[in-house]
């Protein structure tokens, strides 16, 4: 089982690590790719790089590479899948079902000289082939918003949203990975219930002086689960990061952030105070970096005080072809629910990889291991989402996704947190306009 569990999360950390070791020179992109800028400029802070106006890096998706290249400000795609799910845990029904599914797209992207906002929103519709009554629906909403408020000035807004019922043809999606921001929560997956869930995200950074930038953070969750016995749970998040430029590719960073979870009714809130201190980033290269810090994380649990040494790392690669990000934390971290505080390893990772400008591959991967601190409560959870995606024509893209989930649970709000279950999703989507736009306001060349 250890084994089994283990291998899909090895997987991808394996694809991740290779393709570190791929040459960056490969820069291919949807739309007329760009060539990453050399070395020598490292030595600009990495602030430079937060102005809306673009990068030289890859998109990390064909659908992000359409958003940044569309002639128009809207766009849409119809969707049409297959779906396999077999029910690993042989529980009643059948030991394998499958799904056909329809789901429409709109798009809206916009930019200007200071600000780009962009918004990715589907309905999709699924049915049991064998059981033409059984069926349900999904919505999904991403939402981002950057504005440079000064020249020394950059605010970002984020927001992801997504409403589905919980039966074989759904899994969990595992969220990519924040570089100096490990997440706090873990999402718990419950069969046979509808869950909704939001998460709005903000930051604002300021660059203090040449070498120097502050940043302030916060973040809004909501999770919503049908009939569970916890309901509605929200997270809020603030906090403060300072970076400092010691010379070409060394950085100092610290932090401090405060996270509280709101349950319903009588239930007791929980806050994690999470503090690091002399925090070093290496930036070998202008497109990597690693990130290494300790620190403390403190929580209140049962009216004592309880502080714990935590420590975080990533490795960050940004290149024309490959983006890759690998984040670690070992400290404190919450599961949605009762009694969730938990001490113990948060991994999550990355990965969007460009074969070539018509093919794409992207896999993200989420493992959380931790115990509570009376012993009783216990989560073990490992999520995992790979993608290929081809471009067969100017508007048909061709698309398979794998996604695995394991999760065992002991000791939290519901007792049926005991699964393994995988999907495999196929399919076509027709997209208007074109998926090869040049980007909006780009010059053409003389």
């Amino acid at each position: 089982m250890v084994n089994k569990k283990i291998f899909p999360f090895a997987t991808i950390l394996a694809i991740c690590l290779a393709a570190m070791a791929c040459s960056e020179s490969a820069a291919m992109q949807l739309a007329d790719g760009t060539v990453p800028a050399s070395d020598s400029d490292a030595a600009q802070t990495e602030t430079n790089n937060s102005t809306p106006k673009g990068n030289a890096t890859s998109h990390s998706s064909i659908t992000q590479a359409f958003l940044d290249t569309m002639r128009t400000p809207v766009g849409f795609s119809m969707g049409f899948f297959e779906l396999y799910a077999p029910n690993l845990l042989g529980s009643q029904g059948d030991s394998s079902a499958t799904y056909t599914m329809m789901r429409p797209r709109l798009f809206a992207s916009t930019r200007t000289k200071r600000s780009e906002f962009q918004l990715d929103y589907s309905f999709g519709y699924r049915q049991y082939n064998r059981h033409r009554e059984v069926h349900s629906d999904e919505q999904s909403a991403s939402l981002s918003y950057s504005y440079q408020l000064s020249r020394n000035s950059f605010l970002r807004i984020s927001d992801e949203f997504r409403s589905t019922f919980n039966d074989l043809s759904f899994l969990s999606v595992s969220a990519s990975p924040v570089l100096y921001q490990p997440s706090f929560t873990q999402a718990l997956y419950l069969p046979r219930q509808r869950s909704t869930t939001n998460s709005v995200q903000s930051s604002l950074t300021y660059r203090a002086g040449k070498r120097s930038n502050v940043t302030l953070f916060t973040s809004y969750d909501l999770w919503h689960y049908g009939d569970a016995t916890f309901g509605d749970s929200r997270g809020v998040q603030a906090g403060i990061r300072g970076d400092f430029q010691i010379n070409k590719w060394l950085f100092l960073a610290s932090s401090y952030s405060h996270y509280l979870n709101k349950l319903p009714g009588a239930f007791q809130a929980t806050q994690i105070h999470r503090l690091q201190v002399g925090g070093f980033k290496f930036k070998p290269r202008r497109t990597v970096e690693f990130y290494v810090s300790s620190g403390v994380d403190s929580t209140r649990f049962r009216d004592r005080q309880r502080t714990t040494a935590s420590y975080e790392a990533g490795i960050s690669k940004q290149s024309g072809a490959t983006l890759l990000s690998l984040v670690y934390h070992r400290g404190l971290s919450i599961a949605i629910g009762p009694d969730g505080t938990l001490n113990g390893h948060t991994v999550s990772a990355s990965l969007s990889q460009w074969l070539s400008h018509r093919v794409n591959i992207q896999t993200t991967s989420a493992y959380t291991r931790g115990t509570s601190f009376s012993k009783g409560t216990r989560l073990d959870y490992l999520g995992s989402n790979a993608e290929l995606e081809v471009v067969l024509q100017r508007h048909l893209l061709y698309s398979v996704q794998y996604s695995y989930i394991s999760q065992r649970g002991t000791g939290l709000a519901e007792a049926n947190l005991r699964l393994v279950r995988y999907t495999v999703t196929t399919g076509f989507q027709v997209v208007l306009p074109s998926l090869g736009g040049r980007e909006r306001g780009a010059r053409q060349p003389n």
